[in-house]
């Protein structure tokens, strides 16, 4: 989830899929804050 780092737990129960798509019956979204992202020019040491 790397495009919406809020998001820290997602449950789809159940998922109903047919030809013409799916469908999440129930749906339940747990946002949490998003941590700071990382620099892609830092590293980290072993």
């Amino acid at each position: 989830m790397d495009e919406v780092p809020e998001v820290a737990e997602l449950d789809l129960n159940p998922v109903i899929v047919t030809p013409a798509g799916a469908v999440a019956v129930d749906v339940r979204v747990r946002l949490a804050p998003a941590s700071p992202r990382q620099s892609p020019f830092r590293r980290r040491l072993r």
